[in-house]
């Protein structure tokens, strides 16, 4: 599959914004560390990044905040969403699942490429991220608003017809292109704190990677 025009210097472009929100991200750590939080004993280390590629199925952005028009129905779009360590609900049950649910702990973030169109958002308030992972699938949600109250809803699924993760654990690296037997989701809200303007949109993933980055060291 040839690439098109302008695709290396895209992807080249939004690694190293994904690069630059994480280290924003990891200072957050470190300013909540500052406040006296501790991370719960036996805890997972390592941040958790699900980064799905599809097309979007319906959204809108009716003030075209990203450029791309205001109907996003039928775009592609890139879909990474950091989320924090393993906390003090994670539970892993042996080649049956791993769950992470109500982590509220920091960094938490995500990073949206549809079309030319970028848009990042660094938590500074998480609500609850939820993770739950099986042999067969992966069901991730968060929600939270940014330093300027910008309110980020996100959900993320993604069922097997066979098995694609292996004995799962929420801590190891996994990429996996979808196939005619299996079923994948996305959804994405994002609501300005002043004026209550919006993105939003469903999308289709085709792949969906998940990806972990180094330790968090504080």
């Amino acid at each position: 599959m040839k690439r098109k025009p302008g695709m290396e210097r895209n992807v080249t472009t939004t690694a190293t914004y994904i690069g630059t929100m994480r280290k924003a991200a990891m200072a957050a750590v470190v300013a909540f560390a500052s406040l006296g939080a501790t991370a719960p004993a036996n805890a997972a280390t390592h941040l958790v990044d699900v980064i799905a590629s599809g097309t979007i199925t319906s959204g809108s952005d009716a003030n075209n905040l990203l450029g791309q028009g205001t109907n996003l129905a039928g775009l592609s779009y890139t879909l990474s969403v950091t989320y924090p360590a393993p906390g003090a609900n994670y539970n892993v049950t042996p080649g049956t699942d791993a769950t992470d649910i109500f982590n509220t702990g920091l960094p938490s973030s995500a990073f949206l490429t549809i079309g030319s169109g970028q848009q990042s958002t660094i938590f500074t308030l998480n609500y609850g991220d939820s993770l739950v992972q099986s042999p067969t699938a992966l069901l991730v949600n968060t929600s939270g608003t940014d330093a300027a109250g910008n309110l980020l809803t996100v959900s993320q699924f993604v069922f097997g017809g066979a098995s694609i993760f292996g004995s799962p654990d929420l801590q190891t690296a996994a990429t996996y292109t979808l196939t005619g037997g299996d079923s994948a989701s996305d959804s994405y809200t994002w609501t300005n704190a002043n004026d209550s303007r919006t993105v939003t949109f469903s999308g289709a993933p085709t792949s969906v990677q998940l990806q972990m980055p180094e330790p968090v060291s504080i």
